[in-house]
């Protein structure tokens, strides 16, 4: 595990998050919003690192699935991304991914996909480069689209967990098709500070 624990308010929100989460888990619902917030500089990212290696450790809850960690910028989803490996080092379950892996063709269970929101939902078609283009014309000649990697992931029966990084400030009308399309069970959001 990681070389330094977790203050007491952080190990008290994870706790917190876990037992809320597996409540809400077992409902029929689906798209169900679980707010995180956490002001800045309270170590969000530590605490959802946290919160991700303790689900695989949950006694009677080992549920099929996979997490995509959405961020607004490449920097930000790569600095995620090596937080989680620098807390963790090699003691993570979780296949740590990128844009990169989306040829991989699907989630894996436990995968956490960090991805720049922009890649998928961005009005700009040219910047928007990992959709299924509504012209078949358009269509690349090999490698996977985020659709395809998406419904690859569902053909397994695997639940995806949709985490929004900074979700105060990004979840737009755009967005929200895009969330219907990945139809997460769950939408975790974090936020240092929520919209009312």
């Amino acid at each position: 595990m990681d070389s330094f624990s977790p203050l007491k308010f952080q190990k008290d929100a994870v706790e917190q998050l876990q037992e809320t989460f597996v409540k809400l888990w077992k409902t029929d619902k689906r798209q169900i919003p679980l707010v995180f917030k956490s002001p800045t500089g309270s170590g969000k990212t530590y605490m959802l690192a946290h919160f991700v290696h303790g689900l695989n450790h949950l006694p009677n809850w080992d549920q099929d699935k996979a997490f995509i960690w959405i961020t607004f910028s490449d920097d930000i989803a790569m600095q995620s991304k090596d937080k989680f490996s620098h807390y963790f080092e090699n003691s993570l379950e979780n296949d740590l991914l990128t844009v990169n892996d989306i040829d991989n063709g699907k989630l894996c269970k436990n995968d956490i996909l960090f991805l720049n929101w922009q890649k998928i939902v961005a009005k700009n078609a040219e910047t928007r480069l990992l959709r299924r283009p509504s012209d078949e014309k358009m269509l690349k000649e090999s490698g996977i689209y985020f659709e395809d990697f998406i419904d690859a992931t569902r053909a397994e029966k695997r639940e995806i967990i949709l985490v929004i990084d900074e979700a105060h400030t990004h979840v737009t009308m755009k967005a929200q098709e895009m969330i219907d399309y990945i139809d997460p069970k769950i939408i975790l959001h974090l936020t240092a500070t929520q919209k009312d």
